[in-house]
């Protein structure tokens, strides 16, 4: 199936996973975040802690920015945790939403959006638990997503396919 696209060549963002700028934490208990960044949305009122912890299993909160020094309180977050997060962008021109992708051995993968609620929406699912997701990046303008889904389900004998995703966000 031939999906349908610009008629103009699209610049593309690089989506951030969780290793992008981390800084390595000393691991206390099996329990304990190894690895933690923190990137702020594009309008500066929302910051998404990205956390690696035991078993590699990357997880993203977004909290509320506050003032002044401190830049998030942890009991303030205004997303569900996001685990087994495999790639991650604040969408362009959309100056707070996060379009992210999941897929790991502990869930099923799936391509979501948070735009500024308490939950967040799936916009394509995986068909079994050992089909996965991985977010590449996102269209300059905020249309387009750009994705890798992998699995058994997929058609490439080396588990990978790639695809695009096109959708359009209220006020595009």
């Amino acid at each position: 199936m031939a999906l349908s696209g610009p008629s103009k060549p699209v610049r593309f963002i690089a989506a951030f996973n969780g290793y992008d700028g981390a800084r390595h934490l000393e691991a206390k208990a099996p329990d304990y975040i190894h690895y933690e960044v923190l990137h702020p949305s594009p309008d500066g009122k929302y910051v998404a802690q990205v956390t690696v912890a035991d078993a590699e299993i990357t997880t993203i909160t977004i909290y509320r920015k506050k003032a002044g020094r401190q830049l998030f309180v942890k009991r303030e977050a205004v997303s569900p945790a996001i685990e087994g997060v495999s790639g991650a962008i604040w969408v362009p021109r959309h100056p707070h939403t996060l379009a992210y992708a999941t897929g790991s051995v502990y869930s099923w993968g799936s391509l979501g959006l948070w735009d500024g609620g308490k939950k967040v929406r799936i916009l394509r699912r995986g068909k079994g638990p050992e089909e996965g997701f991985s977010l590449r990046g996102a269209s300059a303008d905020g249309r387009t997503l750009v994705y890798e889904n992998y699995g058994p389900g997929t058609i490439d004998p080396h588990y990978k396919r790639k695809g695009r995703l096109y959708w359009t966000l209220a006020g595009s």
